[in-house]
């Protein structure tokens, strides 16, 4: 038996958060951990923080044109010792250069951790649980789209928080969940503003599941949190654009609460 919960609050002009949650959607992950410590060999283990293990951590910032941007104001970080991951993003486009091309900026982070592997014996656990509470904000602004048409630029976002359980002796995801935040785009508002945030906590349980693990593997709790935010902005126009995710100031962050195997 699944469960999940979580509850969203959100601040803008218009639309709805959604919150999607299901099978993990994708897993990067290079099994070869060499010199890696066993951390515990018991039946069950149930962590809170300090955690141990290794930093999951990844940035991408991209931007194309005369009047594309990108950083990261906040590298993503994470502390082994709290929980506490943050990351912020932001990028700008503004309309420059012949006309026909385009303008862009866009920032991915990564903020995580995976921890020790923890060797299974028999009986084998058949339950596994983590919780989380995550805080962030976004600000998304760009010109209007014409109601005439014509070419408009655009600004957008989106926030995705991973649990795995990993069987590092198979090399398999065993059990997997994803909740992805939708951000409503600058398209989606008449005015080209978008701004807002979610205060969200969650988790994610299997219980007396028969075949979640093997006596004398190797196990590992993978979590991590990625933002993405985009802007776009066509060349030869006025037209301009702006984003900002924050995961990191303010009180924004996520923070790992607890994982348990039993």
């Amino acid at each position: 038996m699944a469960q999940e919960r979580s509850s969203i609050r959100r601040h803008g002009r218009r639309g709805t958060v959604a919150i999607a949650a299901g099978a993990v959607l994708w897993i990067a992950f290079v099994v070869a951990m060499p010199n890696l410590a066993t951390a515990g060999v018991g039946h069950s283990i149930s962590q809170a923080p300090p955690f141990h293990g290794s930093l999951h951590l990844a940035s991408t910032v991209q931007s194309t044109g005369c009047g594309g941007s990108a950083s990261l104001v906040v590298p993503p970080t994470f502390n082994l010792s709290t929980g506490v991951g943050r990351e912020y993003g932001k990028s700008a486009a503004l309309g420059c250069g012949p006309t026909g091309f385009s303008d862009t900026g866009f920032t991915e982070a990564t903020t995580g951790l995976d921890t020790l592997p923890v060797l299974t014996h028999a009986p084998a656990p058949r339950n596994w649980s983590f919780s989380y509470r995550s805080n962030v904000s976004w600000n998304l602004s760009a010109t209007p789209m014409n109601p005439f048409g014509g070419p408009f630029a655009w600004a957008a976002a989106s926030f995705v928080i991973v649990g795995v359980l990993y069987d590092l002796t198979n090399s398999t995801v065993v059990q997997g969940f994803s909740s992805t935040l939708l951000i409503p785009s600058t398209n989606s508002s008449t005015t080209g503003n978008e701004s807002g945030y979610a205060a969200t906590p969650g988790g994610f349980s299997v219980t007396n599941f028969p075949n979640l693990t093997v006596a004398g593997h190797h196990y590992i709790f993978q979590f991590y949190v990625e933002t993405f935010e985009w802007t776009y902005a066509p060349s030869g126009t006025s037209a301009h654009a702006s984003a900002r995710l924050n995961l990191a100031t303010g009180g924004h962050q996520v923070k790992l609460l607890h994982w348990s195997l039993s």
